[in-house]
């Protein structure tokens, strides 16, 4: 039989949030959909062992990766799965590292963006992305017709993605 992992409540939060990222991650090293579920079974078994190595405020998921990255490196066993030399094995980690802080930046960016919109475009925004809910249905809300909600949606949209850009150029947001 298996060893019984005890698993960090927070560390096996983070993992379970960021699956998709670190198998990703692993299908860019071995390109085998199959092979990069067993290595991210693997990993993540690895990761929830030496869950204390985690610093809790921290970036899981660099840190995943950079766990996983080390660990085929380390591994023999693991590391002749890999199609790619350890040059592009940390190739394809510095990629993903920028497109996460890019990601980021553009999240932090639309967070500070959102934050700063008039109550009522901001419960448009919630119902028609938070709630889900079709243009009909937020004009029914609303007392509204749809077409209403599209041009008041439109024009919040655009609001946004001029702030959004303005801030992420270094400007001020409008």
């Amino acid at each position: 039989m298996g060893t019984c992992v005890m698993a960090d409540p927070v560390v096996a939060r983070e993992l379970l949030r960021n699956r998709e990222s670190l198998f990703a991650f692993l299908l860019a090293l071995v390109r085998d959909f199959n092979e990069a579920e067993e290595l991210f079974q693997e990993i993540s078994l690895r990761i929830l062992e030496r869950a204390g190595d985690f610093e809790p405020g921290t970036n899981f998921g660099a840190w995943a990766r950079e766990f996983a990255r080390r660990t085929l490196r380390e591994s023999r066993r693991l590391r002749g799965r890999l199609l790619l030399s350890d040059k592009a094995l940390d190739g394809v980690a510095a990629g993903f590292a920028a497109v996460e802080d890019s990601t980021l930046h553009r999240k932090q960016a639309l967070d500070h963006c959102l934050g700063r919109l008039d109550e009522a475009a901001r419960r448009l925004v919630d119902l028609r992305y938070g709630q889900g809910l079709s243009m009909g249905a937020v004009g029914e809300r609303d007392s509204r017709s749809p077409g209403a909600v599209q041009v008041a949606h439109s024009r919040v949209r655009t609001r946004l993605a001029d702030s959004v850009r303005s801030r992420l150029a270094g400007e001020v947001a409008p």
